[in-house]
């Protein structure tokens, strides 16, 4: 968890105006075969950008949204439960998708 900088004064945190808003998500979908454009259009109706889907047949996985695509900086598939991409947008922040059964 990060920490919001402080101000000047060190009064608190200082929160910029222009942040904007990123939304993850995660998703039990079983199985891909035939059911991905309607995984899309559920995303994209949500507004989501990065979606784990962390009980897939071949192991975990993560979708990125075409808006982010080109700032994946490494991914990182430890297991077939465990995988890790880093995206590199004003800092680098990791994602993890895991399943436990």
């Amino acid at each position: 968890m990060s920490v919001p900088p402080r101000d000047a004064t060190g009064n608190g945190p200082h929160l910029r105006a222009d942040v904007s808003k990123t939304r993850v998500a995660t998703l039990n979908v079983g199985t891909l075969s035939g059911r991905s454009f309607e995984l899309a259009e559920a995303l994209e109706r949500r507004k989501a950008v990065l979606c784990d889907s962390p009980r897939t047949i071949g192991g975990v996985g993560i979708i990125v949204s075409e808006r982010f695509r080109d700032t994946i900086a490494s991914v990182e598939r430890f297991s077939d439960c465990l995988m890790k991409i880093i995206v590199a947008i004003d800092r680098m922040y990791h994602l993890f998708s895991a399943y436990a059964p």
